[in-house]
């Protein structure tokens, strides 16, 4: 594949830099952009693993609702969470009003 385009600015700006600069100093900037690609990588790495700890969690949590909406005879298919968490309120709501009334308490 030829060199085309902006790899000859990048191949010829790299030259200038060789001819103007001292060796050393070529060696100090190299050395720093790979402690900041490093840096970046790890960054990187460390941002993906809190993006798939926070799915795990999700995914767990709404394992954690569909169960406990089944238990309740929800049907879960096509709904929010939101719906899900209410569908749930109402249904523990009715649970406890039908077992107050059981007991008497309900005027």
């Amino acid at each position: 594949m030829p060199i085309e385009g902006i790899e000859w600015f990048v191949v010829t700006v790299i030259v200038i830099l060789m001819i103007l600069w001292k060796p050393e100093r070529i060696r100090d900037m190299a050395r720093a952009l790979a402690k900041a690609r490093a840096e970046f990588e790890k960054a990187q790495r460390d941002l993906q693993g809190m993006v798939m700890t926070t799915m795990n969690e999700t995914d767990s949590e709404d394992r954690k609702l569909i169960e406990i909406a089944k238990k309740f005879e929800i049907k879960t298919e096509g709904l929010t969470r939101e719906q899900i968490r209410e569908g749930i309120s109402k249904k523990i709501l009715e649970l406890s009003k039908t077992k107050i009334s059981t007991r008497g308490f309900v005027r």
